[in-house]
């Protein structure tokens, strides 16, 4: 619920298994009930943060089909997708309803949302069938690409050593054609300081095959 009062109050509902549900009462006190369905690119390759809300109106009569409306939010920005008002699909007003509506538990949960159905589409993909476009310098140069910059949401692998959290950050050779199959892993020692995460040493290990 929003601290303003001139805006509207927008609860949000997210159960899947007893249907998902967005009220919108406006400052003169219309409410609008919709239920929604939620859509997020399933290319695990893609690097974009928005999901799309399908919302069906609860409160329209039974003999009308109602249309969902198009509330696009991008998860990591915490407000609409951008040039949302560009897209003909897209109810603009709803989306910057929503959008200015939603707190941060709301937020919370759609972008959890969003990354457990990103990495599902990587436990679901073909890999023959993904196409990463790399950039011609690190093609042309040979350097290395880290996994989660071919996958930018994949989930860090993370391990506890003596108290220390350290996690793994893969690179890898991306050159098409030179047979290369180098594979370096970076170990990083993370520590806590004054809430955050600092890296503070790295180990090297590189892997060829035989």
């Amino acid at each position: 619920m929003t601290s303003n009062r001139t805006a509207s109050e927008v609860l949000l509902r997210i159960d899947p298994a007893n249907g998902n549900r967005l009220t919108i009462q406006s400052p003169d006190g219309v409410v609008g009930r919709y239920e929604f369905s939620a859509q997020a690119c399933d290319n695990p390759l893609c690097g974009c943060s928005v999901i799309d809300l399908l919302c069906t109106p609860l409160d329209e009569s039974k003999d009308v089909d109602p249309e969902p409306r198009i509330v696009a939010l991008d998860v990591l920005e915490e407000g609409p997708q951008e040039h949302f008002h560009d897209d003909e699909q897209i109810n603009v007003p709803l989306t910057r309803i929503v959008a200015v509506g939603l707190n941060p538990e709301h937020w919370r949960r759609l972008r959890a949302w969003f990354l457990n159905e990103k990495r599902r589409a990587m436990e679901d993909m073909e890999l023959d069938s993904l196409e990463p476009i790399f950039p011609s310098a690190v093609t042309k140069d040979g350097m290395m690409l880290s996994y989660e910059q071919v996958f930018p949401f994949a989930e860090r692998l993370t391990f506890s050593v003596d108290d220390q959290l350290w996690f793994v950050d893969d690179k890898y050779c991306v050159q098409p054609d030179d047979g290369c199959h180098v594979h370096t892993s970076t170990l990083v020692v993370l520590r806590r300081d004054d809430g955050c995460h600092v890296h503070t040493s790295t180990l090297v290990v590189l892997r060829r095959p035989e």
